[in-house]
């Protein structure tokens, strides 16, 4: 019998991430461009959107395989970006969120180390 791939679902996954984090950035925009000193309300407003804008990018991947290939994509560009020699994993699609930060937790750390080394 052969195996079948196995891709990882995430549960958080959210179908109308796009439009609940286009509403926070608009409040966020709103926000950022009022005449300063902001209120106390308001300062707590800027917080939520900026908190709705990460928990809506964070709930945009259906699968790790989504989660991975994106931000494997962009750690790519930022090692490439800072010259920085590094080989990321050929992880498969069932691989964890756990392992798939690891990595990354990897490439951020070797380009710490390279911009620390470099001044």
């Amino acid at each position: 019998m052969n195996a079948q791939p196995v891709t990882r679902l995430l549960p958080d996954y959210d179908p109308m991430w796009q439009y609940k984090w286009n509403a926070a950035r608009d409040q966020y925009k709103k926000l950022i461009e009022t005449e300063r000193p902001l209120t106390p309300d308001e300062r707590e407003a800027l917080l939520d959107a900026m908190q709705a804008m990460e928990v809506c990018a964070k709930r945009r991947f259906r699968t790790t395989a989504e989660y991975r290939d994106f931000h494997f994509e962009m750690i790519q560009a930022q090692l490439d970006d800072h010259g920085v020699v590094f080989e990321l994993p050929e992880l498969p699609d069932h691989a964890t969120l756990a392992e798939i930060d690891h990595w990354l937790d990897r490439a951020h750390r070797a380009i710490e180390i390279t911009m620390t080394e470099n001044f």
